[in-house]
C-alpha cells in the first residue's frame, strides 16, 4: 500500500498523469490517496502516516527530500461584475484596497505567505476579512461577493458562475508544487 497526500491543486497540475504511470507500472498496487494542506501533509510525513506528498514548496523540514515538479503563476480570482472582471490580465495593484479572501496560514503557509509577499511586492497590505482553511470554498466567497483572491492558475479549470480569472502582471507570483517523502523511506 502506497499512501499519497495531495494539495487540491495537484489533482489539476499532473497528480492525475503521475497516478496513471503509477497504476500502468504497477497494476497491482494499492493506493490511499488523501487530500490535505500542505501543513497537514508535513505532519503526516513526519508522523509516517503517509508516504509521499505532493505539496506547496518552499518547505525546509529535517528529514524530508523535495522534489520540484510543477511551477504555475497564480491568477486573480473576482466575481462577475467586479470593476476589472473584463480584464485578461491585471496588475496585482490594482487589488489595493479591496478585500481578499485569502488562506489562513495555519492551513497553507506557503500559499498564504505568497499571496502577502506579492501583494507586499505590488506596494500594499491585503485587507483580509475572511480566511479559509482549505479546499476550494474560496470560490464560493469570491462570487458571494466577499472580496477578491489569488489562487494557483490550475484552478482556472474549475468553471464557477459568478467567479472570473485574470493573469496577474506586475509582479507575477509563481508558485511550485512539489513531491515530499522521508528519507528514510524507500517506497
Amino acid at each position: 500500500l502506497l499512501t499519497i497526500t495531495y494539495a487540491a491543486s495537484a489533482m489539476r497540475s499532473g497528480l492525475p498523469a503521475i497516478i496513471k504511470t503509477f497504476r500502468s507500472k504497477r497494476p497491482h498496487g494499492e493506493l490511499d490517496l488523501v487530500e490535505q494542506t500542505t501543513r497537514e501533509q508535513v505532519d503526516a510525513l513526519r508522523g509516517k502516516e503517509t508516504d509521499v506528498g505532493f505539496l506547496f514548496l518552499p518547505i525546509n523540514e529535517r528529514g524530508l527530500r523535495v522534489q520540484p515538479l510543477f511551477t504555475a503563476p497564480m491568477v486573480v480570482v473576482l466575481p462577475t461584475g467586479h470593476r476589472l472582471a473584463d480584464r485578461t490580465s491585471v496588475p496585482l495593484r490594482e487589488l489595493e484596497g479591496e478585500p481578499h479572501v485569502i488562506w489562513a496560514r495555519s492551513g497553507a503557509p506557503r500559499i498564504h505567505d505568497a499571496y502577502v509577499r506579492a501583494c507586499h511586492e505590488a506596494g500594499f497590505t491585503p485587507q483580509i476579512p475572511q480566511e479559509i482553511e482549505r479546499g476550494e470554498s474560496f470560490l464560493g466567497l469570491v462570487e458571494a461577493g466577499l472580496g477578491v483572491s489569488i489562487a494557483h492558475a490550475s484552478n482556472v479549470q474549475i468553471q464557477r458562475p459568478g467567479v472570473g480569472y485574470a493573469k496577474i502582471v506586475e509582479p507575477t507570483v509563481p508558485l511550485t508544487l512539489g513531491l515530499a517523502y522521508r528519507r528514510d523511506n524507500d517506497s
